[in-house]
């Protein structure tokens, strides 16, 4: 069992910076948080072209019942500059899931 969820706008990052983490606030359409409560997470980098990858970096709820989590950044997630579309899983303890919706992510280019 799946559905389809929105977040957040992603903030950007720059290539191959991994101290700053990610806050994302994973939201349904209507405006009500996702209960992360009890959930493993997990996530995809697409680029523009090209294969779809694992997050490899620590997915970690930091407010369940309000849906905010954080990414901590992995080494691979922030190699590479350019657009991305990240999606992310909450799997529960009861078998289902929840799939957030694709969401724009850019990777700067270090100056």
């Amino acid at each position: 069992q799946a559905t389809e969820k929105g977040l957040m706008a992603l903030n950007p990052a720059v290539q191959g910076a991994r101290h700053n983490i990610q806050k994302i606030t994973w939201m349904r359409l209507n405006g009500e948080p996702v209960d992360l409560t009890s959930s493993i997470l997990s996530g995809t980098l697409k680029p523009k072209e090209g294969k779809t990858r694992k997050v490899m970096g620590t997915l970690t709820i930091n407010d369940g019942k309000k849906g905010i989590f954080l990414w901590f950044y992995g080494e691979k997630d922030v190699s590479e500059a350019g657009m991305f579309t990240a999606q992310f899983k909450a799997y529960f303890p009861d078998g289902t899931y929840e799939i957030s919706l694709a969401e724009k992510f850019e990777i700067k280019e270090q100056q």
